[in-house]
């Protein structure tokens, strides 16, 4: 079973993705969910899991801070960064080959399922 970790403290945002999760999925994943990155970090750092997808902007992180400390000790899981921004490189480019990159754009459901089927192809 996939271990999946949401890190988005958007209520629509978060529904979203666990929908996209649902449907491509089906109940084969177990998702655990925060709104703010460092009860995320600690859960993280005393448990496996497969893929952290992560807004970029959280109540307690914002911008590049969140991908530094989300890619700061090696990781055992696949990072998806989502962002508002369309830019990635609005964002920073620092670490950028340790994760995906997801604008939150009209795409978005298309782009994440593509991201997360090409994890396990």
């Amino acid at each position: 079973m996939m271990k999946i970790i949401l890190i988005e403290d958007d209520s629509i945002m978060a529904n979203s993705v666990r929908l996209q999760l649902k449907v491509l999925l089906k109940n084969d994943y177990e998702l655990t969910t925060f709104k703010r990155l460092e009860k995320a970090m600690s859960y993280i750092e005393n448990n496996n899991c497969d893929i952290v997808i992560s807004d970029i902007n959280l109540l307690d992180s914002k911008g590049q801070p969140t991908i530094d400390r989300l890619t700061s000790k090696p990781q055992d899981f696949k990072l998806v960064i989502i962002s508002g921004s369309l830019n990635r490189f609005d964002i920073g480019n620092k670490n950028k080959e340790s994760y995906k990159f997801i604008p939150k754009d009209i795409d978005f459901n298309d782009t994440i399922s593509s991201v997360i089927q090409g994890f396990y192809r």
